[in-house]
């Protein structure tokens, strides 16, 4: 049954790459569609429970069981249409249109001359270095560069996959492709924008770090591949400044801080002050999972409950 419903979703969708399906037809496809997705649910959850019962029965991986899963994930994606403006398109053909032109125009932006008047103090490299920058490169370098590519990735090429078919391919004229080379290096360049921009905003004393961690140095931040922590005074001023720097940050750069998954931690504060910087910050209070002899590192040693663990022990 399965297979005939998906031998005609195939069929009817060949047909509207050559011609226009007639209302009938679409109906028809989108009935298929919707019965197939229920027979699939079906059938996942038959096939969920022998999976649990032949492990617990054999101790196996139930590697088809898994296959079965990924191709039940693959039709959860299925796109049955596509709003653009006040219209809504369904018609595989010209869903297939809108979904090319989308991405098309998407990585096709006309590039934007932004100017920053912010004095930060980046590195500079020496005039013999900058003419090593101006030096063609040679064949033998343009070899290795191309041929460690993955097989699979097509420079500055792209095409969109929709509903198991593929568009046409288009230029990409912004940004870079997931697996690039020049990936980590461009993220270095960027993240280093941030880190001068923390140290100028305690230079002029406007965010204050922790100090004297490392004697006669104040430490502000530390950035860890696309991890960064910030060590901030516990100062509403201060949490608003860093908030509006990191704000200008994502201007700039055009990358997005994701403050839902971000976690703000006190040290000996009070619990009033942590939720309401935790509003300000649009995040949640998190904890620290570890202890420093049998204490959390995040309780205040004012209370008495906080040596609660060290007295049972004596």
């Amino acid at each position: 049954m399965v297979m005939q419903e998906m031998n005609w979703i195939k069929i009817l969708d060949d047909e509207s790459d050559n011609r226009e399906l007639t209302e009938l037809e679409l109906e028809e496809m989108r009935s298929l569609n919707l019965e197939l997705g229920e027979t699939i649910k079906f059938r996942e959850s038959i096939w969920r429970q022998k999976s649990r019962m032949t492990w617990l029965k054999d101790r196996d991986s139930n590697t088809a069981f898994f296959h079965r899963a990924v191709k039940i994930k693959a039709k959860r994606k299925f796109v049955h249409g596509m709003k653009t403006g006040n219209s809504w398109y369904s018609e595989p053909k010209e869903l297939k249109k809108k979904m090319f032109n989308f991405f098309r125009d998407h990585f096709s932006y006309p590039s934007k001359k932004w100017k920053m008047d912010m004095v930060l103090k980046f590195n500079r490299l020496k005039e013999v270095e900058a003419l090593k920058l101006e030096v063609p490169f040679c064949m033998e370098e343009i070899k290795e560069a191309v041929w460690s590519c993955d097989e699979n990735k097509a420079p500055a090429r792209a095409a969109v996959l929709i509903n198991g078919t593929v568009t046409n391919e288009f230029k990409i004229y912004i940004g870079l492709r997931q697996g690039d080379p020049l990936s980590p290096f461009l993220f270095i360049l960027v993240t280093k924008v941030l880190h001068l921009m923390m140290d100028k905003a305690e230079e002029i004393g406007i965010i204050e770090g922790i100090k004297d961690v490392i004697p006669g140095q104040s430490v502000t931040h530390l950035q860890f591949e696309n991890d960064t922590i910030l060590f901030l005074r516990a100062d509403e001023e201060v949490v608003r400044n860093t908030k509006y720097i990191l704000g200008c940050f994502e201007i700039f750069s055009g990358l997005s801080i994701n403050f839902c998954k971000s976690r703000i931690v006190g040290f000996g504060i009070e619990e009033e002050f942590m939720y309401r910087m935790a509003a300000v910050c649009k995040c949640k209070i998190g904890e620290l999972l570890f202890n420093c002899l049998r204490v959390p590192l995040e309780a205040n040693l004012r209370k008495i409950s906080s040596w609660n663990g060290i007295v049972e022990r004596v």
